[in-house]
């Protein structure tokens, strides 16, 4: 992911705040707090005046497969839409991102209320670590990754030619595939619909395996998940011989 293709968007702004007094040395300070997600920065008024504490940020946001997402950064899979956002820093700023540890680019320039966001889609697999910039002021690092869309592939052991369904008592192999970059990530499920499941983790090559007998007759719809990102639906059946 590279910035260059994020077209910024206008930030909305609030004037909800909340205040708390403070003594400073010289007079009393009125802090206001701000509520507004895209303007985190603090502020104090010192004798009448009304002085921004910045307090700046950065954040990922993968709006294709929200759960993918992770405290204030993502990951994807190829083609997903993704919006950065960078708020409570200097006001007219330019805005800066150094990639996997290579030299700072300026991708933007902060608006009046020290925020700027873009969005776009990932197009290239891998690893990425992200440090931004606003003037000279480091404002956060994003660490996250980019992998194709994982394969799931069911397997009746007991009679092949069958799979990927099932008689009750046949055993099954259930492979995982999200590559290399996704190695030792949390494996999840959800079943006919239900509730997310996460009991597994892939290996160092991002594989995981699973074997079994299935008991229980019926239609099943399986949605399997690596580090929160799907792959395709699995659907079969098991019926009684």
């Amino acid at each position: 992911m590279f910035p260059g293709k994020r077209a910024p968007f206008r930030a909305r702004l609030s004037a909800a705040g909340v205040g708390v007094f403070l003594l400073f040395s010289g007079g009393l300070a009125f802090r206001l707090q701000s509520q507004t997600v895209n303007l985190a920065r603090e502020y104090i008024r010192l004798n009448g005046r009304l002085i921004a504490i910045e307090n700046p940020s950065v954040t990922l946001v993968n709006n294709t497969h929200p759960s993918a997402n992770f405290l204030n950064s993502a990951n994807f899979e190829t083609g997903d839409n993704f919006t950065i956002s960078v708020s409570g820093a200097s006001p007219n700023t330019a805005v800066y991102v150094s990639l996997n540890g290579g030299s700072r680019s300026q991708v933007a320039t902060t608006d009046v209320s020290g925020a700027w966001s873009g969005t776009g889609n990932e197009t290239t697999t891998g690893t990425y670590s992200e440090v931004w910039y606003v003037g000279n002021n480091e404002v956060g690092v994003l660490t996250f990754f980019v992998i194709s869309t994982p394969t799931v592939t069911l397997t009746n052991t007991t009679n092949p030619q069958m799979s990927p369904n099932f008689h009750v008592g046949n055993s099954f192999s259930l492979t995982i595939s999200a590559g290399a970059t996704a190695g030792n990530q949390v494996v999840g499920v959800t079943v006919n619909g239900g509730s997310l499941s996460n009991l597994w983790s892939t290996n160092t090559g991002g594989t995981l395996v699973l074997t079994g007998v299935e008991n229980t007759a019926g239609s099943y719809s399986e949605q399997w998940y690596v580090a929160g990102l799907p792959a395709s639906v699995l659907n079969f059946t098991v019926t009684n011989p």
